[in-house]
């Protein structure tokens, strides 16, 4: 005698064939590409990033703009300052976008290429902003302590572009070893990748990280310190004496004036 069954569960068995056949029981939904795009992120990390990189182009480029339109405003210390902005410019440009997105997506995606040259240009752009704020030190330091040596040479255009062209040159072979290093590296998922410098050994990095903590701190903020230090000392002295010969005028011209008085009686 025949067996009867359900419609219904005969439709229900397919379905449960279909989905052995497949080697999943329950349909799963796949993984998208932008998760990291929650609300959470987006305050905590996505917001402050874009203000500060706005920050950081706008007011960088007026105020290149305004020190290089401005006539009056073409002087020494300006130049440096509108190589300062323009350094930082950079710092911004080729530091903000793309820390922000390889935080976020938890790897590099700009290729070979950019990973040699957005760390490279991260690296000048800190060597030229620390040493440009050398330069002006020790061009204040010059024309308060020393102003009779500031005139003439120090204070030519010519002078001050070989500074600004010796502190590109010279930041950009620093660096160099930054550029010629750094190379993609997988991560555990092979299908990933991080941009790093791979040195030979970890000798030669804490080498050249010790060289550049020197360079680009220690001896900038030794040479600022005393630079600075002594245009205080030199400021603060000449205001003592500078009260002191007023004094001394008032006390004379008080004198003066008891003089005439005791005349006319």
């Amino acid at each position: 005698m025949p067996e009867y069954t359900n419609s219904s569960d005969n439709v229900a068995n397919a379905e449960d064939n279909k989905a052995n056949e497949t080697g999943a029981i329950l349909p799963m939904a796949e993984k998208s590409d932008y998760d990291f795009l929650t609300l959470e992120t987006i305050l905590t990390m996505i917001l402050p990033y874009v203000c500060i990189f706005i920050l950081a182009v706008v007011g960088n480029i007026l105020v290149i703009i305004t020190l290089a339109v401005n006539r009056r405003m073409r002087s020494v210390t300006n130049a440096f300052l509108i190589n300062l902005a323009v350094s930082d410019l950079l710092l911004g440009v080729f530091c903000m976008p793309f820390s922000l997105i390889g935080l976020l997506m938890k790897q590099f995606i700009f290729g070979s290429i950019m990973c040699r040259l957005v760390p490279y240009f991260q690296a000048i752009s800190v060597s030229v902003s620390s040493w440009t704020l050398v330069i002006v030190s020790i061009e204040r330091y010059y024309a308060i302590c020393q102003p009779l040596r500031s005139r003439g040479y120090r204070q030519s255009w010519g002078h001050v572009y070989k500074l600004i062209a010796a502190i590109w040159i010279l930041s950009s072979l620093l660096m160099s070893p930054i550029a010629f290093l750094s190379e993609l590296q997988p991560l555990k998922d092979k299908t990933k990748f991080k941009c790093r410098e791979s040195w030979p050994s970890d000798q030669h990095l804490i080498a050249f990280s010790l060289f550049l903590d020197i360079i680009l701190f220690v001896i900038p903020l030794i040479v600022m310190v005393i630079t600075y230090s002594n245009i205080v000392l030199t400021l603060w002295r000449n205001i003592a004496d500078n009260r002191a010969m007023n004094k001394g005028k008032l006390k004379f011209v008080n004198n003066l004036n008891c003089f005439k008085l005791d005349y006319n009686v």
